[in-house]
């Protein structure tokens, strides 16, 4: 079975666009190769590549998916979210890469050296090889995909830690051992080469097979074995293989189950029924899974299961699809122990790791402190000062320990009281009687105005000398009492006109001056002024509207964490009713990426958008209204994009308050 992971195309002179058959994560994980020299081609779209140049009708080009498996497309961590993007990425990435690896391996050719002490090669001193195919060198064909199998006395030898197989500085093929073989010494070599099982016979791999100048294959067939002979490649009907090797050991034999046991150490097979490759071990009596064997660890992967297996290894993880939950296999406990719980923190949470940090917005604990912060402080801040045992909170511009009078229930004792600390606005009225005041203890001062009535006065005890100057008001006077000759000259100023006595018979023509000093304040209204007669020049600036914007050219890269990409920062003096508009440019390549917009007034999200895995807006924007109380406010947006192949750019942010 081919999972299509790889195909060929032939030239015609002018054909220059190729289909991309198969899914991937990245651009860069499509790799395109020529035949007759290096190719250069842009992506049209998704799936469609463009060649700069048109392929000759005797050239071909080969287009494959290779995903990175260097690092994980997606990095967990405690407590972060299980989203169905991430987890088909994570997921995606494994089954790309077992199917390209399947699609690689679908048929093996078995190539086997042996090296012996009769023939005067090992001698305790040299350690570098030449390898050639029935005399004819091997060249570059050695770093053609696929497995060296090197043993040394039937003991199998690691690759690049006991030897390495390279070509020289003259193009000839070498095998240099770490430690010198000795005299009597017997080595085996086996090369086991990859082919991909397509039935054209000739184009496989990047076109490897057609560097073979000694091939000679008859209808090749998927999971055929083939061997070599000793001058060429040929249908496994021949037995025996070059170099003085046994039959068993030459070739690859093609099997549906593993045999009991093998006949030499270092015979290889390969499993049709599991699709792996085998090398009987002599001193184990085991058949080896080659791959497992000699290929490096890759990461532990995560295992989707719906109910927990009955056992697992030390450090292996699943994800239980029925709880939404990641579970890690405790090989000391014999049991599974859930990586994150949803209800449970205390078995997650280790002692003193939770800092001020981790809180959410909005929530502060109380810190213990020996002195008040002087750095980093916030409105809410709170803190416990052992020196004075007392409670701290930030109001914004200093530390207070205050508590508002407003606040206390019961009663406060006296002892608790500092001489002159009780204002006259906190005693309760009627508190105070007779016997509470001293004799002689109120003087003139402490009196109110009209505090003393006519009844507590004495009959002729009031007398010219009692009244002050300008004490005696008109409301004093009885009516017409006052007459002409009793007004002394100059007399009568503004001050002693009531208010809408003169009128504008009493003025004379073009004695009214209109200067700011003759009108009072807010005496002109709207009925005083003519229609369409205030222009702008006439309104004091932000007297109605508040406007601010800001705008960033700067492109940037999603990194899937929040990223402010606007922020403003207004004062009202007075209430406005105020609208907020954010307008982007965003881009993206590859696969389709996460997206996510907030805008934020005060704190509080007041708008927001995703493309919920659909495909990314290319002009995503944010609008929002509220009516705010005069003072200081703050509007900000923020984004997330979940790979760097998304891009987000050209932000703009307004304010625009009206107050009338």
């Amino acid at each position: 079975m081919s999972y299509n992971t790889f195909t060929t195309y032939s030239g015609d002179g002018s054909t220059t666009d190729f289909s991309v058959p198969f899914p991937y994560l990245r651009q860069e994980d499509v790799i395109v190769t020529r035949k007759n020299g290096p190719v250069s081609f842009t992506f049209v779209n998704p799936s469609l590549i463009r060649l700069t140049d048109a392929l000759e009708s005797d050239d071909f080009i080969y287009v494959e998916r290779k995903t990175a498996v260097d690092s994980p497309q997606v990095v967990y961590s405690n407590g972060s979210a299980f989203t169905a993007g991430n987890i088909n990425a994570t997921v995606n990435q494994l089954l790309y890469a077992i199917q390209e690896t399947y699609d690689r391996t679908g048929t093996v050719y078995g190539r086997s050296y042996t090296i012996s002490s009769f023939d005067s090669l090992f001698n305790d001193s040299t350690t570098t090889f030449r390898l050639d195919s029935g005399g004819i060198n091997l060249g570059d064909i050695i770093n053609s995909a696929g497995l060296w199998v090197v043993s040394l006395n039937g003991v199998l030898l690691e690759n690049t830690v006991d030897f390495s197989v390279a070509v020289n500085s003259e193009d000839q093929a070498e095998i240099t051992f770490a430690n010198a073989p000795k005299t009597g010494d017997n080595a085996n070599l086996t090369f086991i080469r990859f082919y991909d099982g397509n039935t054209s016979g000739v184009v496989v791999t990047n076109g490897e097979l057609n560097d073979l100048a000694d091939v000679a294959i008859t209808n090749p067939q998927l999971n055929e074995s083939l061997v070599y002979d000793g001058t060429k490649w040929v249908n496994n009907s021949v037995s025996g293989g070059g170099g003085g090797s046994s039959p068993s050991s030459a070739f690859v034999e093609v099997v549906t189950q593993n045999p009991a046991s093998g006949t030499v150490d270092g015979e290889t097979i390969y499993n049709s029924t599991d699709g792996k490759l085998y090398i009987w071990d002599a001193d184990t009596s085991t058949w080896l899974d080659i791959f497992q064997e000699f290929t490096p660890d890759a990461p532990d992967a995560i295992t989707v299961v719906s109910s927990l297996p009955a056992s697992g290894t030390a450090g292996q993880v699943v994800y239980l699809s029925t709880d939404e939950k990641l579970y890690e296999w405790d090989a000391a406990g014999s049991q599974w122990v859930a990586i994150v719980l949803t209800n449970d923190t205390s078995a997650t949470v280790a002692d003193g790791s939770i800092t001020t940090a981790k809180f959410a917005q909005g929530i502060t604990p109380v810190e213990i402190v020996a002195s008040l912060p002087s750095t980093s402080n916030f409105e809410g801040r709170m803190a416990y000062l052992t020196t004075d045992n007392k409670l701290y909170r930030y109001e914004g511009a200093a530390w207070t320990s205050a508590v508002a009078g407003g606040d206390l229930t019961g009663s406060v004792d006296g002892s608790l009281l500092t001489a002159n600390s009780i204002a006259a606005g906190v005693i309760q009225a009627g508190a105070i009687s007779a016997t509470e005041i001293a004799t002689g203890a109120i003087s003139t001062d402490k009196l109110a105005a009209s505090s003393i009535t006519s009844e507590k006065i004495a009959s002729l005890s009031v007398t010219a000398l009692k009244i002050a100057t300008d004490a005696i008001t008109s409301d004093k006077l009885q009516a017409n009492s006052v007459v002409v000759g009793k007004v002394a000259a100059g007399a009568i100023g503004a001050s002693q006109i009531q208010s809408g006595t003169i009128t504008t018979s009493h003025l004379s023509a073009n004695n009214f001056l209109l200067g700011s000093g003759y009108i009072a304040d807010a005496a002109i209204t709207t009925a005083k002024i003519y229609d369409a007669n205030v222009t702008t020049l006439k309104v004091q600036g932000e007297a109605i509207v508040i406007p601010r914007n800001v705008f960033d050219q700067n492109a940037y890269s999603g990194t899937n964490s929040w990223r402010t990409v606007g922020t403003i920062t207004f004062t009202l003096p007075y209430q406005a009713k105020c609208f907020f508009i954010f307008g982007s440019n965003q881009a993206y390549s590859g696969s389709i990426p996460d997206t996510t917009l907030e805008m934020y007034l005060n704190g509080s999200v007041i708008s927001g958008v995703s493309n919920g895995g659909g495909y990314p807006s290319n002009s995503p924007s944010l609008s929002g209204g509220s009516t705010l109380s005069a003072g200081t406010h703050t509007v900000y947006v923020r984004w997330k994009g979940a790979t760097s192949s998304v891009v987000i750019g050209n932000t703009s942010l307004s304010v625009i308050g009206a107050m009338r």
